[in-house]
């Protein structure tokens, strides 16, 4: 059979529906019990990965994007990206499939919708106080504003820079010795008694 003329193919093309992709549907709304299970799973399976200074925030007063916030320290890469997988499972295991994940070397995050989770290797940590920003001493609606965003983005060259700066300078501004007085205040005890009498001039009244 010879084959159909460009204009009927044309034609066949056009006729061809195009399948779009749905949205995906939002997430369900968890009650606080079904939060507080899915918390525990998540700290339980990070104290099974010898995970450090696990912090658990409250945050459904100070955020719209989630109700808790897990926060945890991983001394390696290797590490943190083992105990982001294991707590992608045991969210899994009660039900929670669509979890978003992004990573970088030094940090990971688990967005289960009402539940995120922080990993951060040490200097990561560190350079994003995430316990500041949202703990309980934060601004009711978020240190930033009733937002879905959690925090400015920080690339990986910012990090380091700022490390290296750290490291570099070496620079503790809570060291009594950095404290530099004012040049021009010196106290009595320091003077001899012929600068007393300089400074102060004619209101010296000698007994």
């Amino acid at each position: 059979m010879p084959p159909a003329p460009k204009s009927a193919r044309a034609t066949a093309a056009k006729a061809t529906p195009v399948r779009t992709a749905k949205p995906a549907a939002p997430r369900k709304k968890l009650s606080p019990p079904e939060i507080d299970r899915l918390v525990l799973a998540a700290v339980t399976s990070l104290e099974d990965d010898k995970a450090e200074d696990i912090v658990v925030l409250d945050v459904a007063t100070r955020a719209t994007f989630a109700d808790r916030m897990v926060i945890a320290t991983g001394l390696v890469e290797r590490q943190i990206q083992a105990m982001a997988t294991h707590v992608d499972k045991a969210l899994g295991e009660l039900g929670i499939k669509r979890i978003r994940t992004e990573s970088s070397p030094d940090w990971v995050l688990l967005d289960a919708g009402d539940l995120v989770v922080h990993l951060f290797r040490p200097e990561a940590r560190a350079n994003y106080r995430l316990e500041k920003m949202w703990g309980p001493d934060s601004p009711v609606d978020g240190p930033l504003g009733d937002d879905d965003t959690t925090m400015p983005p920080l690339s990986e060259e910012d990090a380091a820079e700022i490390a290296a700066d750290m490291g570099r300078t070496g620079i503790d501004l809570d060291d009594e010795s950095m404290q530099v007085e004012d040049e021009d205040h010196v106290s009595g005890a320091d003077m001899g008694e012929d600068d007393l009498s300089d400074d102060l001039g004619d209101d010296v009244i000698e007994e």
